[in-house]
């Protein structure tokens, strides 16, 4: 009798230790195979010596890899005999340790501000929480291979990929892989909140079966689905998405270790049913260069004139294009009409202003181009939620205007 002990990496639960044992007996003639993930090793038992090479390639078929072979005749063991063990000369490949739950915090090159929250979930599988209040952001390098799923819940992000520009809008999911995607990424509205979850399918487990049965989902045929040709899938805004992500965004603080498991698993398993198109970029086409130009130089342009009416003849005027190609390339790339975006930029410029400055609301509407006190009061109210009466100052501020009216209390005298 012979026995035969094989080091397997990949292996996490008592369903991969099956996956080999069942590929072991249909290609050989074996009495007795026993797999162990704790232990990452198979002990094979066979009257005959087994083939090495059909070995290690049979149970690389099966999605984990095989690494040193051992191979001795069974002695039966007494006492003695099970106190003797199998030294091997090679260390068991271990699964590299996850880095442990983290925030990391920059300034962006804008002055902006960027927090980061990376929670690992599985081995080669992560996800990362964005919260973005700046115009752009250095995006981490990338790794070859990894695949990176996307979800925005608030603002916009801006993808260039060679000469065209994506935007992932709230609700949005992308899918795309790491070493395609920029360097820098692009945030039109000022700030982006949202998802990112990482594969990476040489780290992660070959099958996602190792923690819930029937979940028949392989990374590696997630990445090659989405990314065969290099490309970037987008779907967009849809209750079935919408369901996939909301709950992400809620995690319970005491459960959030298994909770992230049990979702990011139906996450995957979403995708692998997801029906991907013959060219994903066609259902994305993007935007080009000179769209988003068009679109930025109108957005400077009505920042430039935030005290007087801007129309949108007068911007076909200025710039010679249509007032339908103005309004599409800014619909494009900002998400909104510029009348609409300009509403939003005014009313947040004002709640700044309200914050840190001693100025009348009568006096900060007249900067925006509200004569009416009134209407400024019921837009801001609309945009930003409160009254202009109800936003409180910055520390410093109630002191500053103290200062300066005991100044001019002074100069009576």
């Amino acid at each position: 009798m012979i026995e035969t002990i094989v080091k397997v990496d990949g292996m996490m639960c008592g369903m991969c230790e099956s996956h080999i044992n069942d590929a072991i007996r249909s290609h050989f003639q074996v009495k007795k195979v026993s797999s162990s993930h704790t232990k990452g090793q198979t002990v094979i038992q066979s009257q005959e010596p087994l083939d090495r090479e059909q070995l290690v390639r049979v149970i690389n078929d099966t999605g984990y890899q095989a690494g040193e072979v051992v191979s001795r005749p069974l002695e039966k063991r007494g006492l003695l005999g099970r106190l003797k063990k199998v030294t091997m000369e090679s260390a068991c490949l271990h699964e590299p340790s996850p880095l442990p739950e983290h925030t990391v915090r920059r300034e962006t090159p804008d002055g902006g501000q960027a927090a980061v929250t990376l929670y690992p979930v599985f081995p080669g599988i992560d996800i990362r929480y964005h919260d973005v209040h700046a115009a752009s952001c250095p995006l981490e390098p990338a790794a070859p291979g990894v695949l990176e799923i996307s979800h925005c819940r608030e603002g916009r992000m801006e993808y260039r990929l060679g000469s065209r520009y994506f935007y992932l809008a709230p609700g949005d999911l992308s899918v795309a892989r790491q070493d395609v995607l920029p360097t820098l990424a692009a945030f039109p509205t000022g700030h982006y909140h949202g998802i990112t979850v990482t594969v990476d399918p040489g780290l992660a487990p070959r099958c996602l079966s190792c923690f819930l049965e029937d979940v028949e989902v392989q990374p590696a045929a997630l990445a090659e689905k989405f990314c065969a040709a290099g490309g970037y899938f987008a779907a967009r805004s849809s209750r079935r998405v919408e369901h996939v992500f909301s709950e992400l965004y809620q995690v319970p603080e005491d459960l959030r270790r298994g909770y992230l498991k049990v979702k990011i698993l139906e996450l995957l398993l979403f995708l692998s049913a997801l029906e991907v198109p013959a060219q994903p970029q066609a259902a994305a086409p993007g935007l080009s260069r000179g769209q988003v130009s068009l679109a930025r130089k109108t957005a400077d342009y009505l920042l430039a004139n935030t005290e007087s009416k801007v129309t949108v003849q007068e911007l076909s005027r200025h710039f010679g294009a249509s007032a339908a190609q103005i309004q599409a390339s800014f619909r494009g790339v900002y998400g909104s009409s510029p009348a609409a975006w300009l509403r939003l930029q005014k009313m947040h410029g004002a709640a700044e202003l309200l914050r840190s400055t001693d100025r009348t609301v009568l006096d900060i509407a007249g900067q925006f181009g509200y004569d009416n006190a009134s209407k400024f009061a019921r837009t801001f109210r609309d945009v930003i939620g409160v009254s202009p009466q109800r936003i409180p100052q910055r520390p410093g501020s109630g002191l500053l205007r103290a200062i300066n009216q005991n100044l001019r209390q002074c100069r009576r005298f």
